[in-house]
């Protein structure tokens, strides 16, 4: 060791990136992280309950930056993370050739 004081960068969890959402009210259109991933939802199937359980939600959903499909399955009535976005618009005024 050279005596020199080490410098560690802080790092975030993540956890206050997402929210609590129901599966059973996922539809077309919502935001759920699947995979690990923030993903849009573009289907949204239901499989009755059989033999080995609860009902299963079958969603599928494109990631909202990379536009890769995914598909997810959940228990309905369990409680999935769901990403907190929001969309800013902004104007361009100017462009410089420089």
């Amino acid at each position: 060791m050279s005596g020199e004081d080490e410098q560690f960068e802080n790092t975030d969890a993540g956890a206050s990136q997402t929210e609590p959402t129901n599966t059973s009210r996922l539809k077309p259109g919502s935001l759920v992280m699947m995979k690990g991933f923030p993903c849009k939802v573009t289907e949204v199937n239901t499989a009755k309950p059989g033999k080995h359980g609860s009902a299963k939600v079958i969603t599928k959903g494109k990631d909202i930056f990379t536009g890769k499909g995914y598909e997810c399955t959940f228990h309905a009535g369990d409680d999935t993370p769901a990403p907190i976005c929001s969309r800013d618009e902004y104007v361009l005024l100017n462009i410089d050739d420089e």
